[in-house]
Order: C-alpha cells, then structure tokens, then sequence
C-alpha cells in the first residue's frame, strides 16, 4: 500500500516552526504541543465544545519544517473516527481522572486535549 499511495503520503501539507512532540513518554503523561494541535483539530472538525483523546494513540514526534500526509499518518495510525456526545461534567471528570490513574507512570490511556 505505502507503494501504491507513495505519491500521496509523500504530499507536503504543512510546515512548522518547530518540533512537534509525540514522544511516548511526554504524550502518556503530560500534554504537549502535537497533542494540543491534534484535539484542537479534533475540536475544529467536530464543532464540539472540546476534545480528549488518548495519548496511546499519539505515536511519534513530527520534526519542524515541511509535514506530509505520511507524517500525519505516522503520528495517527490507526483509523479512529471522531464522536461527539453529549454527556455530564461529571462523566468528563470520570473519564479524565481515568486517563491519570496512573500518574506518574506512562499511561497510553493518559486524557489529551486543550480542557
């Protein structure tokens, strides 16, 4: 498939001034400025009011300069989809504090997101 897709992954789609953090250690328990981009977009694209994602799924820094859909890719790999819900501050504290259990462990469960 990376082959047959070679040309589009290879597609610059952004640039950045500086390194993106994806590193497992930083995402599993702290947020960082690739996860706040990622749950910014998520937010952006949902138009919910914010977004939490797991940090386990951030797998890998971005460097700065150009970005290309297999940078994306790399970072993001599996195929995920977005859900919206409405649900109770109190379920959202829940879901948080679950994400930080572990804490200062890693934890690819640790709650992401500009909150």
């Amino acid at each position: 498939m990376t082959a047959k897709l070679g040309d589009q992954l290879n597609k610059v789609i952004a640039t950045v001034p500086e390194t993106l953090d994806g590193e497992r250690a930083d995402v599993r328990t702290k947020q960082t400025n690739l996860s706040k981009i990622i749950t910014m977009a998520m937010t952006k694209e949902s138009g919910a009011d914010f977004s939490i994602t797991n940090g386990g799924g951030i797998r890998t820094s971005i460097a700065a300069g150009n970005v290309t859909a297999g940078d994306v890719v790399n970072v993001l790999p599996f195929t995920n989809i977005i859900t919206v819900c409405e649900i109770k501050g109190s379920e959202v504290y829940a879901a948080l504090e679950h994400g930080y259990s572990l804490l200062p462990e890693t934890n690819g469960a640790y709650a992401r997101g500009p909150i």
